[in-house]
């Protein structure tokens, strides 16, 4: 039986997650975990993130031992539901909050190649061409996913969001928000310097959607001719003053990426951007194929050089063998025949690592699988 006061707590935050998103609700799901803030420390970010922070810390599934799928699909929850009532927080508290930044609060540069090395805006299958704006801003949209894939990932991905062919249907998308919304839970907008560079830091590049260069720029820089939206990668000094790090591509005979700089407030590329609303943390950046397991309480599995799993009967090793087929198998347990599988994070799907089955024992009334990986 679950502690009633852990249940009471998942209880009242289910109750909470039924309202609809709205700064008051916001205010009322962080008073869960920090009953004294109020509506005059909502607006200091400082205070609201370091109380988000304390509220997932609570309703992580480790803290509910007898309730662990509820725990994880709330934790889940409740970021979605965060990220919405951020959007609905009214237009004027935006404005403010835009206005009253410190620039010391972040570093004079940064780029996400440099912070993930890892990310790619290289496509699984290459369009050959891109001739419209809607097919421009589906790229964008593209390359914005597939690095923030990456970054969660906490590696380079094996399976690309996006094709050559859903980039050629997408004659009639209007921007990289709509395939946001389409595809990943919606589009959170991002006004002013301060909330960009924030999003940049915590989560990896966004979309400008409101970049309106006049006829001069363009003529002097023909590669900005057919970039109605730009991939914003990090910001850095030049001798100009503060720029943005723009992610661009030439589409000739194929997409080339190419790097470019845009200063600050320059033909309203900051004015409006836009980031997925989705954490992506449930999406499978790997080809599989796939073996679930609950790597809640493993530490460190993601960056160690093999695991150990047990298992209480042998059934529960059938998922495991719809995977690799049948095995041959010695008679110390080991694997003969090297089978590779994709242990991925059952809570977390893009959470998973590559690694070659060693072996299957039965030891101590219990099986036992060792997975090494590469």
């Amino acid at each position: 039986m679950s502690d009633p006061f852990r249940r009471h707590f998942l209880d009242m935050l289910e109750l909470v997650l039924k309202k609809e998103p709205s700064h008051d609700t916001q205010l009322e799901l962080l008073q869960l975990a920090t009953p004294d803030l109020d509506e005059s420390t909502l607006n200091n970010r400082a205070a609201t993130k370091k109380s988000f922070r304390t509220l997932l810390t609570r309703v992580h599934p480790d803290k509910h031992p007898k309730d662990v799928e509820r725990a994880t699909r709330l934790c889940q929850d409740v970021k979605v539901f965060y990220e919405k009532c951020s959007l609905a927080s009214p237009e004027p508290d935006k404005k403010k909050r835009r206005k009253s930044g410190t620039p010391n609060a972040f570093p004079l540069e940064f780029s996400s190649k440099d912070e993930w090395p890892y990310i790619s805006f290289d496509f699984e299958d290459e369009p050959k061409t891109v001739r419209t704006c809607a097919q421009t801003c589906c790229v964008v949209a593209t390359q914005c996913i597939n690095a923030r894939g990456a970054i969660v990932h906490g590696k380079q991905v094996q399976r690309y969001y996006g094709s050559e062919k859903a980039i050629e249907k997408a004659e009639h998308a209007a921007g990289s928000k709509e395939v946001f919304h389409k595809y990943f839970g919606g589009t959170k907008g991002l006004c002013g310097v301060e909330e960009i560079k924030e999003e940049i830091m915590e989560r990896g590049p966004v979309v400008s959607t409101s970049f309106e260069p006049n006829e001069a720029f363009l003529n002097r820089n023909s590669v900005f001719r057919h970039q109605k939206e730009l991939l914003i990668v990090g910001w850095t000094q030049h001798q100009e003053g503060e720029v943005w790090i723009v992610q661009l591509f030439s589409s000739a005979s194929a997409l080339i990426s190419l790097t470019a700089y845009i200063s600050v407030g320059q033909f309203g590329v900051d004015d409006c951007c836009a980031a997925p609303i989705d954490s992506l943390e449930n999406v499978s950046w790997e080809h599989g194929p796939y073996f679930d397991l609950d790597m809640t309480r493993a530490d460190g599995w993601r960056t160690s050089l093999g695991i150990k799993e047990n298992f209480a009967n042998f059934g529960e090793l059938e998922p495991l063998f719809k995977v690799i087929g049948k095995l041959n198998i010695s008679s110390v347990g080991a694997v003969k025949q090297e089978h590779l599988i994709c242990v991925r994070d059952k809570n977390k799907k893009a959470h998973s690592r590559t690694g070659v089955l060693r072996s299957i024992e039965f030891i101590d009334n219990k099986w036992t699988i060792r997975v090494d990986f590469r």
